[in-house]
C-alpha cells in the first residue's frame, strides 16, 4: 500500500505519468513483464496495511530496538511509519556498536524510505 501511495502523491492527469525525484516516468504493464519478468495475467493482489502493532513487532525484530523504544517512535509518528531521521540514528547506534545486521537493515530502510517510498514531506 506504501508504494501505491508514494505513486500515487506523484501521479499527474495531464501527462500521464509520474514525477519523481529523478525525473518524469511512465509504468506500463509491458515494462513490469519485460524488467522484472514477471507474467502479468490474472486478478491483481494489494497487500493488507500495516497496523501499527506490526510495524513495532518490525522494529523490534529487525532493526534491534526495545519494545518501548518502537511503541514511542510509532506512536509519534501518528501512523505505521519510521521516521528517516530515526532510521539514521539507529544506523549511527548500530554502526558504533559493530551490529551489522541492525545497522545495515536500518540504513537500507532510509536509503528505499528517501527515494522510492517517501512521502511529501520527504520525513517518514
Amino acid at each position: 500500500t506504501n508504494l501505491v501511495s508514494a505513486f500515487v502523491e506523484r501521479w499527474h492527469l495531464k501527462t500521464s505519468s509520474f514525477h519523481t525525484l529523478f525525473g518524469e516516468m511512465s509504468i506500463t504493464l509491458d515494462d513490469v513483464s519485460c524488467l522484472l519478468h514477471l507474467p502479468i495475467r490474472g486478478i491483481f493482489w494489494s497487500p493488507q496495511d500495516v497496523t501499527e502493532e506490526v510495524t513495532v513487532e518490525l522494529a523490534v525484530d529487525y532493526l534491534g530496538v526495545s519494545q518501548g523504544e518502537a511503541q514511542s517512535h510509532v506512536r509519534s509518528c501518528r501512523g505505521s511509519y519510521y521516521k528517516l531521521e530515526w532510521l539514521y540514528d539507529l544506523f549511527v547506534q548500530h554502526r558504533a556498536a559493530s551490529s551489522w545486521a541492525y545497522a545495515t537493515r536500518a540504513y537500507l530502510l532510509m536509503l528505499v524510505g528517501s527515494t522510492i517510498f517517501s512521502d511529501k514531506t520527504f520525513t517518514l
